[in-house]
């Protein structure tokens, strides 16, 4: 049985959505599961519950039945603490999943990285690149790469917010970007809502049919927000401008946009992204860090090249739409799948 450990919605995020997937493609194809959940999720007709991490060591010894663990969980901490229960519960396998940069995690932690992804049966990293790097660095090569994204199995939701949807008939062109909450890096908002905002500006003044739908899932900043609201109304593109926060399923809305955007001046493997080009929605993002193939990208922070770039994709956009359909589909679903069977778990019914 498949115990995956790691964040279950809410709240949603790019790994909890991912653990969300996965559970609901491991029980529509018949593989016995449940989830530890990191967050308050709790459902136990699912096989759901919450648990701290204190008490995993000791709950993973009186529930013999889970021979598979596979672990999303991020930091030093819970990464040592996994990695002892794969020495104490040797008769199991484990997985782990480095969600995020795995190669900041090494160099933040150089002394004990190697120790601590050595028990696992596999290493599972999110970003191309990162395994032959680390394989280069010496580090075993049961660490292997495997895409985050797994497509909803619901793939035909609606958009389930009335104002979401009303926003988006009332314009011709929608525009979409997310965040988790308003964060910062580097002195400048990691997810580029003040950026939105600046490029609004200038692209309705060539385009008045155009609005943008900025989701967060986590209200944490009014006042941050409040000042872009008085920007947006200051530039006169208010009515073209929803900031909405809520806990919602995002993917409805891109297959209902134009161009995703994804302004963020630092980051790692977004879901985000994927399930656009998934879903043949032209993404527009930011170029700190290695993109996905398909990818139009604009200067870290220049509102200007952004405003540019979304301006030529909304004026090709038959172009641009027919390069992300001849993309490759990248889902990790089936090579995770075929690991686990790899690792000896098997659907009840074939």
């Amino acid at each position: 049985m498949i115990l995956s450990i790691g964040p279950y919605p809410p709240p949603l995020g790019g790994i909890s959505v991912h653990l969300q997937r996965l559970k609901a493609h491991l029980d529509r194809d018949g593989y016995k599961n449940a989830v530890w959940s990191r967050s308050q999720a709790k459902d136990h007709e699912n096989n759901i519950r919450p648990v701290r991490q204190k008490w995993l060591r000791p709950l993973l010894f009186f529930n013999p039945r889970y021979s598979l663990i596979h672990y999303h969980v991020s930091g030093f901490e819970a990464r040592s603490l996994a990695s002892s229960m794969c020495r104490a519960y040797k008769n199991r396998k484990h997985i782990i999943t480095l969600h995020g940069d795995a190669l900041r995690f090494v160099a933040d932690h150089p002394e004990h990285s190697k120790s601590i992804f050595e028990p696992f049966d596999a290493v599972l990293s999110v970003k191309p690149g990162d395994a032959e790097r680390l394989h280069a660095m010496g580090f075993s090569r049961n660490i292997r790469y495997i895409s985050p994204f797994i497509p909803p199995v619901d793939e035909d939701l609606a958009i389930q917010s009335d104002i979401v949807s009303n926003f988006v008939n009332k314009h011709s062109l929608t525009l979409c970007a997310n965040a988790s909450k308003i964060v910062f890096h580097d002195q400048q908002e990691l997810y580029g809502l003040d950026l939105c905002v600046e490029m609004m500006r200038q692209v309705c003044k060539v385009r008045k049919d155009v609005g943008l739908v900025f989701y967060l899932s986590k209200s944490n900043n009014a006042e941050y927000i409040a000042e872009q609201k008085v920007k947006a109304e200051k530039y006169g593109v208010a009515q073209h401008i929803l900031i909405h926060e809520s806990e919602e399923q995002f993917y409805p809305l891109i297959r209902r946009s134009a161009i995703f955007l994804r302004p963020t001046n630092t980051d790692g493997e977004p879901l985000s992204i994927r399930e656009s080009l998934y879903f043949g929605v032209p993404v527009i993002t930011s170029d700190v860090v290695q993109r996905p193939n398909g990818c139009v990208l604009f200067r870290n922070r220049d509102p200007n090249d952004l405003a540019e770039k979304v301006l030529d994709v909304l004026g090709n956009m038959s172009d641009h739409c027919l390069r992300v359909a001849t993309l490759p589909t990248v889902s990790g679903l089936s090579e995770l799948i075929a690991l686990y069977q790899q690792l000896g778990e098997q659907p009840v019914q074939f």
